[in-house]
């Protein structure tokens, strides 16, 4: 549940933020290649109502996350029967006296504060209250995540947060606005040019939002992960591991848009023709669903700890029966040992030694505190802790 509230809410605020930069840097000024008329006026009606679509349903689904997710943590903290009076009273609790709970409130407010102010109108004041209202709503994100907690000065971690959060806006919320263009009017060998602008700038504009992305996660990669062994032994790592997956695929799509669909739009400066058009429309499409599962995999890693430093790992050269072991941890964390089984000279091959190469075999993981003695007597017993 929490990890399908702050994807949904990471969803809604991507297209939030992409609805207006699709609509000043990409949409507008690729309406200026036709001539002023009906046709493009019905272009941009028809886009208008489409973006003002996105936007609302954005907008609600943003503040019923948040508030949802507000509701989690006051259920949480206090245990009450849900929606009860107890409950609502707690959720204002931590709503007014807790700073996740004031974040999370202004989260919801200026989630349905910008609607009213029409950003997905190209006039001076609707941009002008997506251009405040959207960094702030992005910050909520930030200073209640990862990035706030990290140790020490967390002014870098959330500074490259919200570029991260930013340029997510930019690239999938556009998407979004791209992959629901009135396609039908734009069909028409006219305003065919108008896709070919499109697309144009939006690769222009994604390449720029994939680079700050590139930048930003390996920056908080790491400053969490204690390394490549991490994505695969966390599961922090694990579900970075997952997003980075879905991203190769977007990747990939990316790069047959760019290199196979932008120079063939190129070569017709009389308009794509329909062919093209519903190949743009699905390969959009298509880097939109993929998009959608790195969201989902960013929610994901949002609700999951991050490692909070390497595992301890200690390593015993053995025979075939060792003697026991003492292990001393110096920080906590998952003391691991290993059993090397050495075959010596002489003697017969085992099961657990069959050669005269050297064996690893993982024998257990167990959690200890700083300056315990963790003792082990061989293969078949369990360790044991004792004070040191």
């Amino acid at each position: 549940m929490v990890a399908t509230l702050r994807a949904a809410q990471l969803l809604a605020a991507a297209v939030l933020a992409g609805v207006p930069a699709f609509s000043a840097l990409i949409w507008q000024p690729s309406l200026t290649r036709l001539p002023p008329g009906g046709e493009r006026e019905a272009l941009a009606r028809a886009q208008a109502r489409r973006s003002r679509l996105l936007a609302t349903a954005a907008g609600a689904a943003l503040a019923l996350a948040a508030l949802a997710d507000l509701l989690r943590i006051a259920a949480f903290l206090h245990p009450a029967p849900y929606l009860s009076g107890l409950h609502l009273q707690a959720a204002l609790t931590v709503a007014t006296g807790s700073r996740l709970g004031r974040l999370y409130a202004l989260r919801a407010i200026l989630a349905l504060a910008v609607l009213p102010c029409r950003p997905w109108r190209p006039d001076r004041r609707g941009f002008t209250a997506a251009a405040l209202a959207l960094p702030l709503l992005l910050a909520t994100f930030s200073l209640s995540g990862h990035a706030a907690a990290t140790p020490g000065n967390p002014v870098g971690p959330v500074a490259a947060d919200l570029l991260h959060l930013a340029a997510t806006g930019a690239w999938y919320g556009g998407l979004l606005c791209f992959a629901f263009l009135p396609w039908r009017a734009l069909e028409r060998a006219a305003a065919g040019r108008v896709v070919a602008q499109v697309f144009h700038r939006f690769s222009n504009l994604g390449l720029a939002a994939m680079a700050v992305l590139a930048g930003t996660g390996l920056y908080m990669a790491a400053l969490r992960l204690y390394g490549l062994l991490a994505l695969v032994e966390h599961p922090y790592g694990q579900a970075l591991l997952v997003k980075l997956s879905f991203l190769a695929g977007v990747l990939a799509l990316a790069g047959v848009n760019r290199f196979w669909l932008r120079p063939r739009l190129a070569r017709q400066p009389t308009g794509p023709g329909p062919g093209i058009l519903r190949a743009v429309r699905w390969l959009v499409t298509a880097e939109a669903v993929l998009g959608l599962c790195v969201v989902a995999a960013a929610g994901v890693l949002a609700s999951t700890a991050p490692p909070e430093g390497e595992p301890v790992r200690q390593r015993a050269a053995a025979h075939l029966r060792p003697p026991t072991v003492t292990f001393v941890a110096p920080r906590p964390g998952e003391t691991q040992i290993w059993v090397i089984p050495v075959k010596r000279p002489g003697t017969a091959p085992c099961r657990c030694c069959p050669g005269p190469s050297i064996t690893t075999v993982f024998v257990t993981a167990v959690p200890v505190a700083p300056g315990a003695a963790l003792t082990w007597d061989g293969p078949g017993s369990a360790p044991g802790r004792s004070g040191r």
